[in-house]
């Protein structure tokens, strides 16, 4: 009995491609939203308790991200989530350096929070 993976059709092949472009579609939305947070952080204007939704974002782009390709970026969302848990446990007292360092990972952001254009 073969163990080999049957070649992908043409119809898987172009769903993985509407998908792949979904994600990248969504990428610039993804990447406000954790920004937005990343300043609230940097400001100290976020408690340990506030930060769930900021750790799904960070979750769901990792994951994305890993399956279509964008492994850099995807390996580098799942470090932040797995620092941002730290501060959520109350492991970590110090929010600043991961607040810079979500800034610089969205620093594709405006100063308006919007994607360039």
């Amino acid at each position: 009995m073969s163990s080999t993976t049957p070649a992908p059709t043409d119809a898987y092949a172009a769903r993985l491609a509407e998908l792949r472009q979904r994600f990248r579609a969504r990428l610039p939305a993804q990447l406000t939203v954790i920004h937005k947070y990343a300043k609230q952080l940097h400001r100290g204007e976020l408690a340990p308790a506030e930060l769930k939704p900021l750790r799904i974002e960070l979750h769901s782009l990792a994951g994305s991200a890993g399956a279509f390709g964008e492994a850099q970026l995807g390996a580098k969302a799942k470090a932040l989530e797995n620092w941002l848990i730290e501060l959520e446990r109350g492991a970590l007292s110090d929010a600043a350096p991961l607040a810079r360092e979500l800034l610089a990972f969205t620093s594709v952001i405006d100063g308006d929070g919007e994607p360039p254009a």
